[in-house]
């Protein structure tokens, strides 16, 4: 009998061994995946969300002003599609502040909507960027905002819990300034002086008073010329410039 409880005590024992062992691997794996994703050294100041088509250039001359005039972390999609997968996890967790950048075609990008609805959500900071070429959707495009996406978007979002009273509730609110702050854009760009105040607000930097800055041409220098009423070929110049 006693020979059997000794067998009995050395199962037992490694059972609690085996388990602890599962245990421990699975709480490390949850902090280490915890980790990742509340360490400040992976934390983005600024999400840009934008139409790649109407506004690219605009993008990353602010993701550049901003990373030159105070150090922020800048992430703009564009720079990441080998993991759109995820976008939406680095809105909810990784990204202090969502800048939407509205031109024509924003909001029926199922990417951008499901960023804009993951930041609501979770109560990011927010700033809408109204840009001259941007028109809201009416009352009839809301009610029926699965056509107003892109053909497929809305069974795209669907695949990640994003349902169309989602959709319709968080354009309402960024309409609407409910839980986001707005920006509106000349119509003329001036170069980086259009750039600046936007960069500005997003600082929160008082803003300085607009003077010429205009330099004059020396002998031997590059001109760059762009169409002022266009915010991508100004945005673009001053990347060259740059």
């Amino acid at each position: 009998a006693g020979s059997y409880t000794a067998k009995e005590g050395t199962t037992q024992a490694m059972a609690v061994i085996v388990v602890s062992a599962f245990l421990g691997m699975f709480v490390g794996l949850v902090g280490w995946n915890l980790y990742k994703q509340f360490n400040s050294s992976d934390v983005y100041d600024i999400f840009i969300c934008h139409h790649k088509v109407g506004a690219a250039a605009q993008a990353r001359l602010i993701k550049i002003m901003l990373a030159e005039q105070a150090s922020q972390r800048v992430f703009v999609d564009s720079d990441n599609l080998q993991q759109l997968d995820s976008l939406f996890d680095t809105v909810g967790a990784k990204v202090r502040h969502l800048v939407v950048y509205l031109t024509r075609e924003t909001l029926t990008r199922p990417w951008c909507v499901g960023e804009i609805v993951t930041a609501l959500k979770v109560r990011k900071r927010i700033t809408a960027v109204w840009t001259p070429t941007f028109t809201a959707p009416t009352e009839h495009q809301l009610a029926a905002v699965e056509s107003y996406l892109d053909v497929g978007g809305a069974d795209l979002l669907v695949q990640y819990g994003i349902a169309m009273a989602d959709v319709r509730d968080s354009f309402a609110r960024l309409i609407g300034g409910q839980g986001c702050s707005r920006v509106d854009l000349e119509s003329e760009p001036t170069c980086t002086g259009h750039f600046q105040n936007l960069v500005d607000n997003l600082l929160q930097k008082q803003k300085k008073k607009s003077g010429s800055t205009t330099d004059t041409p020396t002998p031997g220098c590059l001109v760059i010329s762009a169409d002022p009423t266009d915010p991508e070929a100004a945005a673009a110049a001053c990347i060259l410039i740059n």
